[in-house]
């Protein structure tokens, strides 16, 4: 017999498991913040001596991000938990737009020839076996490949200018594991140095009350320690280059993590997500877009130069639902809704602002929901099938 599961069961099958682990994830989480976020801090600073606000910088209120006039970001009326944040819709993208995001979800898809091993370092048409490595620009080289618990692989494009990483989504049991440590966790930076965050805080301000989605914090560590001595060193010796980060499914959820690190240590990334998960929670979401300029962005779409999260989603796509809305997730930056399930999308099925926090029409069965979350622009997992 065959297994049919409709969108509309598998979402009471999550709210159930939401209202069931809601509790938990807090219990754990919410009373001994403070001591997590002070174990965490005190591995990084074993010869330093810091106290108080000096440990944790996220925790004194003179930095506190929503005192400091921003009151857009603090209203509950002014944004939208999956749309843009700032209620500026636009009917259609722009062509320039549209090819940039086009060139972009081809690195996001690249990023899957890790799980055949068909992707090395060197000139791409030559360290890749896939397919889609014919069909970029050949002035592009694979300047280091990660795999490990998640993985990644970061690109120059020299025609571009610009520095890729790009960051897999779910194909194995490990990566499923972060999917579903879905636990929240007190959000800090990636980074160890406290003097870039400290710095950082007096400008923007910090995120005091923000929590994210424990395995998604894990799999961006994993990919911060790994690579980001190679692109820092990249970033130097390439200063005019754009940084660009990029991820499809659990890659989107990674790499907005990793681009706000970047920001913090005085860069301006751009991050493209496809068919991404929820982070963090409403605090979070506010303070990214308060940090990634999404308000700026949104009314300059034709040129961004970062720093900038791009959010592209697509009718049907259940991933960017999850985890659901009662267990207080929610989405940032320009919201990208692409009003099509299938392959082409051109830039007249794309609009700014127009996402849902549901899926309408007639339900469909599993495999159909599976395949069109692989639909962005291209075929997802063209390196995977090969």
């Amino acid at each position: 017999m065959k297994f049919i599961i409709t969108a509309t069961t598998f979402i009471k099958v999550l709210v159930i498991i939401s209202t069931l682990l809601l509790p938990l994830s807090y219990s754990l989480t919410l009373p001994c913040s403070n001591k997590t976020k002070s174990a965490y801090l005190s591995t990084t600073t074993a010869n330093a001596t810091i106290n108080s606000y000096d440990l944790d910088p996220w925790d004194d209120p003179s930095y506190d991000f929503l005192t400091d006039g921003n009151d857009d970001y603090d209203d509950e009326n002014t944004s939208s938990d999956f749309g843009n944040s700032f209620g500026f819709l636009t009917p259609q993208i722009s062509k320039n737009l549209y090819d940039t995001l086009n060139r972009y979800v081809r690195f996001a898809a690249l990023s899957y020839a890790t799980k055949l091993d068909q992707i090395t370092t060197g000139k791409l048409v030559n360290a890749c076996e896939c397919s889609l490595c014919y069909d970029v620009p050949h002035n592009i080289d694979v300047k280091m490949v990660y795999r490990g618990l998640v993985s990644s692989v970061l690109f120059i494009d020299y025609s571009n200018k610009e520095i890729h990483i790009a960051v897999k989504g779910t194909t194995s049991n490990d990566e499923w594991k972060l999917d579903f440590t879905i636990i929240p966790l007190p959000y800090h930076p990636l980074s160890n140095n406290l003097k870039f965050y400290r710095k950082y805080f007096k400008v923007y301000g910090n995120c005091k009350k923000c929590f994210i989605h424990k395995g998604f914090y894990d799999g961006s560590k994993e990919i911060y320690d790994a690579m980001f001595p190679k692109l820092l060193s990249l970033i130097k010796e390439y200063p005019d280059f754009k940084i660009v980060l990029t991820g499809h499914s659990l890659g989107g959820a990674i790499v907005p993590l990793l681009g706000i690190e970047l920001f913090i240590l005085g860069y301006k990334p751009i991050v493209a997500t496809f068919g991404s998960p929820k982070i963090g929670n409403k605090r979070f979401k506010k303070w990214m877009d308060h940090s990634m300029n999404t308000k700026y962005n949104l009314k300059t779409l034709g040129d961004i130069n970062g720093p900038a999260i791009l959010r592209v989603t697509h009718k049907d796509d259940m991933i960017p639902l999850l985890p659901l809305k009662q267990m207080s997730y929610h989405h940032f930056g320009i919201d990208i809704f692409i009003q099509k399930a299938n392959l082409p999308m051109s830039e007249n099925d794309i609009s700014i602002g127009n996402s849902n926090e549901y899926i309408s029409g007639e339900s469909k069965n599993y495999q159909y929901y599976s395949d069109i979350h692989k639909k962005y622009f291209i075929n997802m997992n063209m390196c995977v099938i090969h």
